[in-house]
C-alpha cells in the first residue's frame, strides 16, 4: 500500500516529527508544507533528531498561508502536483501537523486495501447539515483573507495582530455594501466539508485536471471564506465519479462515514484534545483525531501510542 501523507504545518516542529514517526511504515512517504510565515529549519532539525528521513520531502514551493484564505488551497494543489509528478500512489492523505492516528499503521493499510476505490472526504451540498445556514455567506459574500497587506497587518512568526478583526470586517463590509451578491460559476453545484481527506491517487489526479480545466472556479473561491473546506468537495461532487464511491456525507447534525474525529463544541474552532478525552477518542471509531497541542497536553499522545498497536476500526 503506497500512501503519501501531505502534511500542512505552521507550528510545533517536534510534534510534526512525532506525527511522521507515528505514521512511518513500508510504502509510506511524507510531503510536508511549512507555512511561509515561519522558518522551515526547525522542522527539518526536529525530523533529523529522530534519525534518517529519506521518506520525507519538504514542499519545493512554499506559500504564505492565511487563515480562511485561498492560499491554503493553492498550497494543497501545489503539493498534490508534486506528489503526482511522475507517480500515482494508492492513497493521498491531506492532514495537518496537529492530527494524530488512533489506530495502528497496519490497520490503516488494511482498511484502505479493503476499500481500494472509496474516496473519504466529509461533504454536503451547501450549506451542509452540520453547518449553520448563515454560512452560505462563505460563498455569497466577498472575503479578502489573502489580501496582504490590506487586511493582514504585520505579524511575527505567524502570530496575527489584534488589529486583524477590525481591518477584515471593515474591508469585507465595504466590499459587500458596494458589490452585488456573488453568483456561483455555471455548471457547478457548491459543496462543503472538511479540509482533511483521503483520496485515491487516481482521483487526486482527476481533481487536478478539473482544477486546471475550470480556472473560473478558482477565481470564484479566491474571494470566499475557508475555501479549503469547499473547493475539493465541489470538484469531487461535480466530477463524473460515482457518488457511491464517496464516503463522508454529512447526515443531519452528525458526521457521516468519515475518518477523522474532531470536537467542534467550541464552534469557531476545533477543541484541543487532552488526556481526559482518551475514552472519547477510543469510542469514536475513527482513524485519526485532531487537534492536539503538545504544549498544552502531551500525555494524550503518549496514551494513544500505548493503545494504537492493538486498536483498529470496528
Amino acid at each position: 500500500m503506497r500512501i503519501v501523507y501531505l502534511i500542512r504545518a505552521h507550528r510545533g516542529p517536534r510534534q510534526v516529527a512525532r506525527l511522521v514517526d507515528a505514521l512511518r511504515h513500508d510504502g509510506a512517504r511524507f510531503l510536508i508544507h511549512i507555512d511561509g510565515k515561519v522558518a522551515e529549519a526547525p522542522f527539518r532539525h526536529a525530523l533529523e533528531e529522530r534519525g534518517p528521513a529519506s521518506d520525507v520531502t519538504f514542499a519545493r514551493r512554499r506559500f504564505t498561508l492565511n487563515w480562511g484564505g485561498f492560499s491554503l488551497v493553492d498550497a494543497t494543489l501545489s503539493c498534490m502536483r508534486e506528489i503526482l509528478d511522475g507517480d500515482t500512489p494508492d492513497r493521498i492523505f491531506s492532514m495537518s501537523g496537529q492530527d494524530y492516528p488512533l489506530i495502528s499503521n497496519a490497520a490503516i493499510a488494511d482498511y484502505m486495501s479493503r476499500h481500494p476505490d472509496v474516496e473519504f472526504i466529509s461533504y454536503g451540498a451547501m450549506p451542509p447539515a452540520f453547518w449553520k445556514g448563515g454560512l452560505m455567506s462563505r460563498i455569497e459574500r466577498y472575503h479578502f483573507y489573502d489580501c496582504v497587506p490590506l487586511v493582514w497587518p504585520a505579524n511575527t512568526n505567524g502570530a496575527v495582530s489584534r488589529r486583524l478583526p477590525f481591518r477584515l470586517r471593515l474591508v469585507r463590509k465595504l466590499a459587500n455594501w458596494l458589490l452585488p451578491r456573488r453568483t456561483f460559476p455555471n455548471g457547478f453545484k457548491p459543496y462543503g466539508g472538511s479540509a482533511w481527506w483521503c483520496l485515491t491517487g487516481a482521483t487526486a489526479r482527476r481533481l487536478l485536471q478539473m482544477s486546471d480545466a475550470h480556472p473560473e472556479l478558482g477565481r470564484f473561491y479566491r474571494y470566499s471564506e475557508h475555501a479549503e473546506e469547499m473547493y475539493f468537495q465541489t470538484l469531487l461532487l461535480n466530477s463524473d465519479l460515482d457518488p457511491a464511491r464517496i464516503r463522508g456525507e454529512y447526515l443531519e447534525s452528525e458526521l457521516g462515514d468519515y475518518l477523522w474525529f474532531v470536537d467542534w463544541r467550541q464552534k469557531a474552532s476545533s477543541r484541543i484534545l487532552r488526556e481526559g478525552d482518551l475514552d472519547l477518542l477510543l469510542a469514536s471509531n475513527r482513524m485519526f483525531a485532531r487537534k492536539f497541542d503538545a504544549d498544552t497536553d502531551t500525555r494524550i499522545l503518549d496514551l494513544i501510542d500505548e493503545i494504537r498497536p492493538g486498536h483498529s476500526l470496528r
